[in-house]
């Protein structure tokens, strides 16, 4: 039993780091992102973000990247049925990082209470 509590830990913690570790690379990569040309015109974009055949604008289009939406829609009393598909993704996400929040304080939790003996080992 031991070594699948430190098994399913370690898996957590895995996980736990992983998601950190795209999370600053996120954030660095977007602060690399190469600044937007200088001309006369300040609504110009310089040709590398100008071109749309890259996959990554396939991903953006798929998703319908151009949508807005709010949180109130999403998570009000009444939500809106045509949200576009990154946000269904986006709150698809956001239910499984709560569900795995809770999975690894209730492993915290129990490995706690194993270990000053309040649950039988």
């Amino acid at each position: 039993m031991r070594n699948l509590r430190t098994a399913v830990l370690s898996l957590v913690t895995a996980a736990t780091v992983s998601v950190a570790t795209v999370s600053v690379a996120g954030v660095s990569v977007a602060s690399a992102a190469p600044d937007v040309a200088e001309t006369d015109n300040p609504n110009t974009v310089s040709s590398e973000f100008s071109s749309h055949g890259s996959s990554l604008w396939e991903i953006g289009d798929g998703l319908q990247a151009e949508e807005g939406i709010n949180a109130e829609d999403l998570f009000g009393e009444e939500t809106v049925d045509d949200a576009p598909a990154w946000a269904t993704e986006w709150v698809k996400l956001t239910i499984a990082a709560g569900v795995a929040t809770l999975a690894g304080a209730a492993i915290g939790v129990v490995n706690y209470l194993k270990y000053t003996g309040v649950l039988p080992r």
